[in-house]
Order: C-alpha cells, then sequence, then structure tokens
C-alpha cells in the first residue's frame, strides 16, 4: 500500500468482506497450516504484549489469546475490526484484548510498546519500509515480529503471476494493491532490523497454480505433491511463494 488511494481501496474491499460474513463463519475454526506455523513459532505468549497487524476476522487472533497474549489487533478496515471484536468476546470471554482501525503503516500508537507483533499476510499490502519503520517503533528494544508472508523470490512464479494478473483465465484472491514480497523489500528489513531470519514451512508452487488456474480442481492432489517436494528436495523450499520471517530489532 504506498498512498492513501491504495489505503482506501483496502478499508473498502475488506469493509465488503466483512459485511457478507455468515454467522457460521464467526464461530471457532481450528488453525490452518499458516497459523500453526506462526503460532510455533512464536511459542508461549503469558503476559506478553502482542500487536496483530491485519487481524482480519481473528482468527489467529483467537490462537495467539489462547497463549496468553495481551493482544491489541489492528486492522485497516473497521468491518474486520468489528468482526474479531465480536468473535473474541463470543469465543474467549474475558480474554485480555483491545482493537483499532488503522493502517500498519501509521499505527498511532505509543513507541517500545510491544513485545511482539505478529502478522499473517499483511506485509504485501503495505508500504513496507514504511510499515516496518513502524513496526520497529512500536517493538520494545530486543523485541520480535513474526510475519507470514507472500514472497517473489522464485522469478518465474513473479513473471507468471504478473501475467496472470492481466488474464481472465486467473481466479484472482486479494486486492488489487497486493503484491509479493521481492528482494528490495527484504533488503528494506535488513537495513532496519538487527536480525532478519527466514523459514519456508510450505512450498505452494502447485498449488499455487492450481488455484490460479485450475480454480481449485483436484486442489488437494496439488497439496500432496507440494508436501512431496517439500520433504524430499530441501532446496527448493527458498523459491516457494511462501516465506516465514522473524525479525529482532537491536
Amino acid at each position: 500500500m504506498t498512498d492513501g488511494a491504495a489505503e482506501a481501496r483496502e478499508r473498502r474491499f475488506y469493509d465488503q468482506v466483512a459485511g457478507a460474513l455468515a454467522s457460521d463463519e464467526l464461530s471457532r475454526r481450528a488453525p490452518d497450516s499458516y497459523d500453526r506455523a506462526i503460532l510455533e513459532a512464536v511459542g508461549q505468549l503469558s503476559g506478553r504484549r502482542v500487536l496483530e497487524p491485519g487481524c482480519g476476522a481473528g482468527d489467529l487472533s483467537l490462537g495467539l489469546l489462547d497463549r496468553g497474549a495481551v493482544l491489541t489487533g489492528l486492522d485497516v478496515s473497521p468491518g474486520m475490526i468489528d468482526v474479531a471484536r465480536t468473535r473474541v468476546e463470543r469465543l474467549a470471554p474475558g480474554a485480555s484484548a483491545r482493537w483499532l482501525a488503522a493502517p500498519l503503516e501509521e499505527t498511532g500508537l505509543p513507541s517500545d510498546a510491544f513485545d511482539l507483533v505478529v502478522g499473517k499476510w499483511v506485509l504485501h499490502h503495505a508500504d513496507v519500509e514504511r510499515a516496518a519503520a513502524e513496526v520497529h517503533r512500536v517493538l520494545r528494544p530486543g523485541g520480535v515480529a513474526v510475519f507470514f508472508e507472500n514472497q517473489a523470490r522464485n522469478s518465474l512464479l513473479a513473471v507468471s503471476r504478473r501475467r496472470l494478473l492481466r488474464s481472465r483465465a486467473l481466479a484472482r484472491v486479494g486486492t488489487e494493491d497486493e503484491r509479493p514480497l521481492d528482494r528490495g523489500d527484504l533488503d528494506a528489513l535488513r537495513r532496519l532490523f538487527l536480525r532478519v531470519d527466514e523459514e519456508y514451512p510450505s512450498l505452494y508452487l502447485l498449488e499455487l497454480f492450481s488455484r490460479s488456474i485450475l480454480r481449485y480442481r483436484g486442489h488437494r492432489w496439488w497439496q500432496r505433491a507440494d508436501a512431496w517436494l517439500w520433504r524430499r528436495v530441501p532446496r527448493l523450499r527458498p523459491y516457494g511463494y511462501h516465506v516465514l520471517l522473524r525479525l529482532t530489532k537491536g
């Protein structure tokens, strides 16, 4: 997200998503594989002050609260904030959570206020340099940020995605302003944080094309094929579509 117009588009898109959620979608869902990777990375959180940008409908929020987080949920969409607040009040009564509708690039939160920042698919919707600077500011010295993101390290995937976005054959998921993190984005993170660690908990090569081109036909088969490649050919892992980032503030 690079300007006010993009921010407004993101807010409008996710407000519409929030408004369309059915009541049965507000029940507690089991963590998906991406949530599990994040929760495994952060460990137990008893009493730790956690900021969750891009909290969306609150699925990951519930997992963080289950682990004892003192949570601040942040989202650019007021509609999504309302959904997350409602779900947490219903499904985790008494949990320590507060909510804020604001962009990650300019949260308005105090400096050095959080032990941990945790986000799922949020940086690649943002102006990465500005968002990273804000994350760095609100983290306490020695604090850590963990983000599960889309990346564009695989040039074949990056070029294919750009071309497919212009094709009517593509089943679009997400917004027009999002883009996978590229080397420039990762370099910006390295300039700011004391340490940037990358992990690759899933491959998401074949599955991406199954989703985008085949419109989920045979999706489970492609998921299994990706999982087999992830296990058997570890050198492919950095070239998949997902990366788990751990950013440590000096």
